[in-house]
Order: C-alpha cells, then structure tokens, then sequence
C-alpha cells in the first residue's frame, strides 16, 4: 500500500478565505481554558499536539449529499470552529469570523482493500497539521467514501474549539439535521433548526466566575486539598518526555456480562460502576509503584447547570483525584474513597487545572499535578442517519503526557470500550499491552472477590516499568578486569607493603606474588591449563591463600576441599570437578581421598625464581567454584567467573571503605565463601589481611588481645560467633579496651542476626562500625548489606518485624521481590528475594536442570532479568533512622520459602541430611528438622521411624553407628545433634512429612530436669548445656560432643561458664573434660585453686 495522503482543501492555503480583522470592540477575552490552551501552542507555533480527531464509521445507504449539507449547516451554527485568536495589546483575544466557511471534503477510497486500516493512516497523518490560530480553519471535515454503503466520517479539530463532549454535540446535532433534511425528524423546519448558543454566553459565564466569591473558594479548597498531596507516580520509565498527541494506543473491550457483573456489584453496594473501574485502576497503579496513595487525573465536563451546556467549545477541566490505598482494604473500600473524594470536590470543579498547577508551583521541570488520567465517558453518541449503521472510533482525544485511559459506554448497552493511549516515548507496545491485560486481570479477580484484601491479588502481567520495581544498589562499572590484574597493580605500586600476616611473619604483596607464582608454575608444568580445575586440599592458613592465588595465575579454577571433612564428599566433589591436579601440603598429602590424582605440595619451592605476569584472564571463565548443600544427598559446585569475583570485591570494598591502611582478619576456613570476602577484598585494597591463630579461638579474649596486637581494623566475623562475643561483652561490665583499639568495624553474615544483641552492641559500641550482611554463594559471598551502627539501627521497626534489616544491595548488585506467581509485591509486603547483577554465579556445575530452576529469567519486561532465586522470604519497610531523623526503605530477611536451614554459617538442606539417613540399615523413614530456641540457639533434629527388630535404641549410645555413618558423608557442624524415634511420621493434607507439626512438637516437649542432688558447679554446666544445646534430657556422664556439641558450641560453652562462674574457662578446657561430671570437677577444682589444668595443645575449630 502506498504512503496514504489526504488532499488538501482547495480555497486557499489553509482551506478557507482569509478572514477579515473586526473592529476592536468586536474582540473578546479568552475563557481560562482556552487560554491554558493558547498559551501551550505558542510555546511552539508549528506544534500540532492540540489536535483532536474522531472518525464515525457508518454502514448503509448513506445520501452523500444530504449528509454534506447536514454537516455544514452544523457546523456553520458552531462558533468556536470560526473563532480566530489574535494578541491585541499584547493580550490574547478572539473574534468570530462571520463568513462562517464550511468545506466538507469527500474522497473516494474505495479501492483500498482494508478501508479501516487507510482510514487510520490517513487520519495519522493529518493529525500532524499545524493549525494557525490566527488565520485557521481550526478544523477539517471529510468524509471518506469506502463503498456505495460503506462511509468513514472523519472530523478533526483544534483542543481551543472543541473538547471530547463538543465532538459528540457536533455528531448528534448533524445525525438530527440529516433526519430533518431527509423528511424523517421531527416536524421543523431544517431551515430554521437551531443548535447552539453563541460563543459570548461561555465566554462571561467564565469571566464572572472567575471574579466571583465562588472562584476564591473554589481557590481554597484546591490549595487545601493539595497542600500535602505526595508526588503522582505513573506506571512510565520516567516523566520526562514532552506531550504528544501522536500516542501509542491498545485497545480492548469489557464484556456485556462482564459490565453486569460490575453493575450488579456497584448496586449491592450503592456505589457508581464508574467508581470501582476507577478504583481498580489506582490500586493496580500503587501495587506496581508500591505507594501507599495515587493521584490520577479525572476529566469532568464541567457543562451541568451551565450555559455551555448547548455550546460546542472547550469547557472540559480536569482534577486531581488523590486515592489512598490500603493493602488490607478491599476494592469496595477503595470504591467507597474514590466516590468520596469524587464528591468532596463536585462544587469545585470550574477552577481550572492550569490554576492548580501554579499555585502549586508545579510549572515546568517535569512536575506534575496528577499521573495517569482516566475518563469513564458515558455520551456514546447514538447517531441516526436513516435505515444506516453507525460507530463511533475515537482517533485521538488531545494532547497525552504520560497514560490516558479513555472507558466508554455504548448507547446500545453492548460492551465497554477501553482504550489505553500512551506517550510513545515512555512505554512501548508490549508494556502498554502487558499493563492493560495486568489490571483486567486484578479487576476480573475483584469481581469474583470483591472483599479481597489488595495486597492478595495476583498481578497476571508486568507491573509497571523494571526501574520501578529493582531495589539497586549504588552504580558500579561492570569489570573490565580481572581480580589477579587488581592485586598484581599493588605489587608493582607498593611492592614493600604488608599483603598477609601470619603470627609473627609477613609476605610483602611482592613476596605473595612470588608464592604464588612459584604455584603457578608448577600447575602449568604439570599439565594445567586456563581454565582447568584444581583442587585446594589443605587447612586454613598461609599455604592456602598462596595456592588460591597461585591456581588464578595460571589461569586455572580452584576448588576448596576440606582435608579434615567427610571422606566421601571430598570424593564426590573430586570426581565431580574432573580436578586436573590436588594442591595440598603436610600432613594431608597421603590422604586416601586424594591418592588417585596429581598432588603438588605448596610447600615444594622452585630452584630457580620465576617471572610471571597476569594473564589475561577471560572474564566468563571461572575463578572458582565452593561446594555447598544439595537436595539429592550430594553437594553441588556453585561456579563463580572471574568477572563475577572482581566485580564483588570492588563492590564490597567500596561499600566497606576499604583502603590500603586497614588490617582484616582472616577467619573462615577455606571452604566457606566468608574467605572470598575476607582476601580478595583486602587485596584489591591494597590491605594486609591477619591469620588468626587457633590460641586465638580459645576464649574472645584471646581473640580480642590478638586482633590489638596485630592491629586489626576490620573483622568479618560468622554471626553465630559475633552473637556468643557480643552475649560476652555486653553482659559484662564496661571496661576499657575490651574492643581492639584500632578496630574500626565488624562484618557479620551467615546466618539471621538476633535483634537483642545488636541493639545492645550498638548501645555498647556506637563507634564501631557494625554491617550486618546477606548474600548467598550463587551471589558471591555477599549481596545485601546494612549498617547497623552509628544511630542506623531502628529498634521499633526491627522489633515489630523480629529482625535485624539486611539493608540494600551492594553497589552494582539488584534486587526483586515476586510474589508466588514471579511478580512484584508491594512495599511492606512478604515475597521472595531474587538478586540479579553482574556478580551471579553462572550455575551449579554438571546440574543443568537444578541451575534452570534457580538462575531464572524474569520476562515482564521489555529486557529480561537474570537473576537468582535465593528462597529466602524478604520485605521492603520504610525505616526511621533513629539520630538523624530521616527515612531510608530496608530489607528485612522473613525465613525461608522451602525447609533449608542454617547453622554455624552451613547452609543446609533438611532432605540431604534424609538421603543420608536412610542409607544407614534399617531406618524407613527419617525427617530432619532445624529448630531456632530461645537465645538464638540452632539445632538439628532426626525423627526416625526404624524397621521392625532393627539394633537402634533411642539411648545415645544406639546412635552411635549412625552418627559415624553420618560423617562420611556430612561435615560435622550439620550431622544431627539428636535424634527421635517415633512410630510414624505425621502428614499433611497433600501426603507430605508435616514439619511444621513436628517443630511444634518438639518444642513443646521440653523436660523439666530435678536438679537438687547436683553441686552448684554441675548444675551450672548442665543448665549451660541445655540452653546451647537446645535439649532438657542431660546426665553428669554424657559426653558434650556425643549430645551434639560442634565448634560453635564449644565457644559459647566457654565463654558464657566464663562470664557466669567469673573464671577463665577455654575451649581447650571443654575438649579435655568432654563430659558434664568431668567438667563440673575442673570447675569446682579451679575455684578451690587447686592445681588442675587443660593440656596445652591447641585445637583447630572447623567453621
């Protein structure tokens, strides 16, 4: 098809005689509307966003010529179309051109194949035509022949003349002068037929009104009601796009029982059915933007009780219509608001738009006085031109800046007609169509529900644009290197400065690189290439950091295996990885787990020095990948890029403030990510990071005197270890120096933080910077942060919510929150957290269809988002900061989706440990529960049901085998510290293990223990034992360790028998006297000074 071209009017230039100027008394003042309207044109006289258009489609045998003279007799009566705008004195007036020229175009297009296709082109294009308001016309009539019954006649008019109401004015009053003409109307004469008022009484009506007392008060109650009116939010990108009347338009239709149902539920409750359309879309509108109150722009008439009443002209207003919406109302609540505040401003609809605007001074720079407009239009015309067919298509209704919806109501009773007209430049196709379908939807469930709260109703299409839905944390530029280039700049900036510190010995950041290279080179020797995987077998300490680095010099991938773990999972993930070489050193080097491989020991040098530069590094490839729990009894491998990491250590090292002046302890084995934080952040920094020793792990005051001794600033700390030092600190009292005095903060992660302690840290230590961190491996170590410190911290909040906020995402890092159906829940409201940005791991490596179901694509919208579902439930609250007095929104972490569990920084699948069990004889069913009990204090719990005669006794001692069983699989931190037997297993209504009953049970089964035959000091420890291991059911010759005891344990065993009994009780002490009796004599002992004391040797604590 051709470019379609309407022909130009044939008169003159602008289709008409130039009119003639009037004598000055003949010149009028604008009304306040027009002149709103004049003003926007002249600040572009070749603009043509103030044209309006309709096109009456009309099916039968249509007389040509009397429907011409119809139209032109009509229009001829309309003043405003013949009014011409001039500035006299600088001041804008009009006149009426009384020669009153009326064309009526008629153009053949009957050989289009698809006339109502041509039809809107044609009109496209002629809304495009500047309209000089001097000289006019200020509208075109045509009527487009597509067939001998087949017409399209299409009007088009400038805003200045005509708004939506005077359009259907026009058309009515042209379908009854054709029936006069035609014979077929009413007995009068066509000749003497009178349709409209003049112009003048519009135009004193106005003016009176404006000098009125009425038109003050109506000033008054606008500047009231808008006085603390919260900034309209839009369903757009952004606001800043200029108006246009060349919109983008999706339009549908409501159903007849669809209208009816709507009817019927707004009779029920003596409401309009406008009201509740309206209704729906503004609580669609505050879901999407997560707001609390919406303004939308409501078009009124403004004719009722006036003489514009029967004059064709622009009269129309439009007002703000402010809508608080509530997540726990329903839509008839909504309903009944928006009827209210429709009749709060009934009486004060005449001030003008413009007026509001200014006195609100909402003039230019993209301030707004109301977001999305919507318009429930209930004047269908019902046209009558003989024995014809008519229909009214509406091409354009004005200039739109943001949203237009336009409803209208069919005379005939048949369906709605909604039309969604959007600026181009601030929604595209897709979303505009995706926003239509989403609040059908919601209205279409409202329908059904209509005493559903809002903040329940599932959104079936995208809400709203990406931006407003991302919780982004600061801009960060994505890497363009890799984390091995970032470490090898200190080394040729600051080569004689501190990298690592180990007890009394140093590596300068030269000497590191030169480890690490000699590494490098025996890898590359024995066969490695880049991206290889490489095995890292060995304990923390000063070997493992250099073989980390060493792997990432040569390009390889390592992988962290745990020497004194699980044998069979240390095989798993050997074999797993394809691993083409073991890294490991001492002791460790004859391991039976590593023998079928090539082992190199770090401790071996070369003979010869070695040079060695960064490679460069694809940054898709691997750095590393750490083991963590999986669901089919086997850990699964999270891969991390070298992009992914270098991304993460920038951003956690601005976000820390990192510099080359501060120490970080390192205190994560090698196998937890904490250790990804804890080196690579400080040396990207050009920071020293500190080696705690296992003295250190003895008591926190060890901890504490090591940290000043080598002069520690930051600490990155599990949260279960910071909970058991802060319990520590802060029952005790205050005492100078009890923190080192170089510490400048702490970071905590792992596991959910316990609001009482972190409210009495932050009182204790206001100075000491506190962050309390999130992430999941799959997001690299850490990907939510908040300070906590510093008068951040909002108890009521956080003790309405029951938990400490992890705050935002770190720079460069998002975050989503979906409802169960994958779209974004309001603001305040419980979903799942999703973490997208550059920092993702790319999947779990050889577990195709488990990293489809967690590295999701999220599709509503335009781009699709790659993100990670973590399973964690989360909330965004508006939190109060308590010494500045402003407001920040945070994350607060809810719990879980599914049944994972974590404990002692080990994130945990309950349905692993299960495989396990059931792989021990004669164990039929097993459900493993984690329990959080008073204090904070994690445990493990096994419900078995056994077979029939199996050896399996609910006596500790019965459990022996299992337990051993157990830890050739798991690490011990996640092994069970007690186990149940029952008779079966309850069940749900969907069949499954009902875990929640069996928590509940538990914690109501809670023993009371007799504990007047016990010594002081045996009743301190058992009454210790109960609290950290969760468990009433404890006798003088149990075994710490056999009940459960791990690391953690042993450390809050310690340090609270310490704090209660006022002596100086180590970890060593608790693993020299394992069992109650023993270590209640070795109390008893202590306080008569007797002397009796622990072996010296030092034990390694697994984390």
């Amino acid at each position: 098809m051709s470019k379609p071209s309407l022909p130009k009017p044939g008169l003159s230039k602008s289709g008409l005689s130039k009119p003639s100027l009037p004598k000055i008394s003949n010149y009028q003042f604008l009304s306040a509307a027009q002149l709103g309207i004049w003003s926007g044109q002249r600040l572009n006289l070749k603009s043509s966003v103030y044209n309006a258009a309709e096109c009456i489609e009309i099916i039968g045998p249509l007389d040509v010529d009397t429907f011409v003279e119809a139209v032109r007799e009509v229009a001829k009566q309309a003043d405003t179309l013949h009014c011409r705008f001039v500035q006299t004195d600088n001041v804008p007036r009009l006149f009426v051109d009384e020669k009153r020229d009326v064309v009526v175009e008629v153009i053949d297009i009957s050989e289009q194949s698809m006339p109502r296709d041509y039809v809107q082109q044609l009109s496209q294009q002629d809304l495009a035509t500047v309209v000089d308001l001097e000289e006019g016309p200020l509208y075109r009539e045509v009527l487009l022949v597509a067939g001998p019954r087949h017409f399209f006649w299409y009007q088009r008019a400038h805003h200045i003349a005509l708004d939506g109401y005077a359009f259907s004015m026009l058309a009515r009053n042209v379908s009854e002068h054709y029936q006069l003409l035609s014979g077929k109307g009413k007995s009068l004469n066509a000749e003497r037929a009178v349709y409209f008022s003049p112009i003048e009484r519009a135009l004193n009506e106005d003016k009176d009104y404006r000098a009125s007392d009425k038109f003050v008060r109506d000033k008054t109650f606008w500047q009231s009601y808008l006085s603390d009116m919260p900034t309209p939010v839009s369903l757009a990108k952004s606001n800043n796009a200029a108006m246009t009347n060349v919109i983008k338009r999706h339009t549908g239709e409501l159903s007849v029982s669809f209208l009816d149902k709507l009817k019927k539920l707004a009779s029920q409750k003596n409401l309009a059915w406008p009201d509740i359309l309206i209704a729906s879309f503004a609580a669609y509108l505050a879901r999407a933007q997560r707001c609390e109150e919406v303004v939308l722009g409501l078009p009124v008439m403004n004719r009722l009780g006036s003489a514009t009443i029967k004059i064709p002209a622009m009269v129309m207003n439009i007002i703000p219509l402010r809508v608080a919406v509530d997540g726990e109302q329903s839509i008839i609540d909504i309903a009944n608001n928006v009827a209210g505040q429709i009749r709060l401003g009934r009486k004060h609809h005449r001030y003008r738009y413009e007026d509001m605007r200014r006195d609100s001074n909402l003039i230019g720079g993209g301030k707004k006085l109301f977001g999305p407009v919507i318009n429930v239009m209930p004047f269908d015309y019902q046209l009558n031109f003989g024995d014809c067919e008519s229909r009214a298509h509406n091409i354009s209704a004005g200039p739109v800046e943001d949203l237009s919806i336009g409803i209208y109501a069919r005379a005939d009773g048949n369906a709605l007609r909604v039309d969604f007209d959007a600026n181009p430049e601030l929604y595209g196709d897709l979303s505009l169509q995706q926003h239509y379908s989403s609040w059908i939807s919601c209205l279409q469930q409202w329908l059904q529900e209509p005493a559903a709260f809002c903040k329940n109703i599932l959104i079936d299409a995208e809400l709203g644009n990406l931006e407003a839905h991302l919780i982004s944390g600061a801009e960060l530029a994505a890497p363009t290197r890799s984390i091995v280039a970032d470490i090898f700049k200190w080394v040729e900036t600051e080569p004689d400065t501190i990298a690592l510190i180990d007890g009394d010995n140093n590596l300068t950041y030269q000497s590191l690189w030169q480890n690490a290279q000699q590494i490098a080179v025996r890898l590359t020797r024995n066969g490695v290439t880049e991206g290889d995987n490489v095995a890292i077998y060995m304990p923390r300490g000063k070997f493992g950091i250099v073989a980390i680095l060493g792997c990432l010099l040569a390009g390889a991938c390592f992988v962290p295996v745990d020497p004194n773990g699980p044998k069979q999972r240390a095989m798993h993930i050997l074999n797993d990885i394809s691993v083409k070489a073991v890294l490991s050193s001492g002791e460790h080097l004859s391991c039976e787990s590593i023998a079928d491989y090539p082992v190199l020991s770090v401790e071996d040098e070369l003979l010869t020095p070695v040079e060695c530069s960064p490679l460069n590094i694809n940054l898709d490839s691997n750095a590393y990948i750490m083991y963590t729990s999986g669901t089919t009894g086997q850990p699964k491998g999270v891969q991390t890029s070298h992009g992914a990491l270098a991304h993460f250590a920038r951003s956690a090292a601005s976000y820390y403030q990192v510099s080359k002046n501060d120490r970080m302890l390192q205190f994560a084995p090698l196998t937890f990510d904490a250790l990804i934080e804890e080196v690579f952040v400080t040396l990207v920094s050009g920071a020293a990071l500190v080696l705690r020793n296992d003295r250190m792990l003895q008591s926190f005051e060890e901890m504490l005197s090591g940290c000043q001794y080598h002069q520690v600033t930051l600490m990155d700390l599990p949260t279960a270890y910071w909970h058991e030092m802060a319990l520590s600190l802060c029952q005790n009292e205050p005492a100078e120096n009890q923190l080192p005095t170089s510490l400048r903060g702490i970071i905590i992660g792992g596991e959910a933080a316990l609001p009482e302690r972190v409210s009495s840290w932050c009182e204790r230590f206001p100075d000491v910077d506190l962050w309390n961190t999130y992430g999941p491996t799959e997001t690299t170590v850490v990907a939510t942060a908040a300070k906590l410190s510093g008068g951040n911290l909002n108890q009521q909040v956080e003790k309405a919510m029951k938990s400490v906020s992890i705050g935002l995402p770190l720079p460069g890092y998002h975050a989503l929150i979906l409802d169960e159906k994958g779209y974004p829940v309001p603001k305040g409201v419980e979903g799942e957290l999703f973490i997208s940005g550059p920092a993702l791991s790319s999947g779990y490596i050889n577990r195709a269809e488990e990293t489809a179901k967690r590295f999701v694509e999220i599709k509503h919208w335009d781009s699709p988002v790659k993100a990670y579902r973590t399973g964690d439930k989360v909330c965004l609250v508006q939190c109060k900061n308590d010494s500045q007095l402003t407001t920040s929104e945070q994350l607060f972490y809810l719990g879980r989706v599914d049944d994972e569990f974590k404990i002692s920084g080990h994130r945990v699948s309950p349905v692993e440990i299960e495989n396990v069990i059931l792989t021990f004889s004669g164990i039929e069913q097993a459900a493993v529960i984690g329990h959080v009990l008073q204090g904070g204090v994690r445990r493990l719990v096994a419900h078995l049901v056994v077979a029939q005669g199996a050896e399996l006794t609910s006596q500790e001692n019965g459990f022996a085998a299992l337990k051993q069983h157990l830890g050739q699989f798991l690490a011990s931190a996640v092994i069970p510290s007690e186990y149940l037997l029952v008779d079966k297993l309850p069940k749900n209504s969907s069949g499954k293990i009902d875990r929640k009953q069996l928590h509940a049970d538990y914690l109501a089964q809670a023993e009371r223990f007799d504990f007047t035959a016990l010594s002081s000091e045996e009743k301190a420890v058992i009454q210790c034992w109960q609290e950290i291991l969760g468990r009433q059911s404890i006798q003088l010759q149990d075994d710490f360790f056999i009940l459960g005891g791990q690391s953690l344990q042993t450390i809050q065993v310690a340090s609270r028998l310490s704090s209660a009994l006022s002596l100086d009780i180590s970890v060593a002490d608790i693993f020299e006297y394992p069992t109650a009796s023993e270590l209640a004599g070795f109390i008893s002992a202590k306080l008569t000074n007797a002397e009796l004391t622990s072996e010296e040797d030092l034990v390694e604590m697994v984390w």
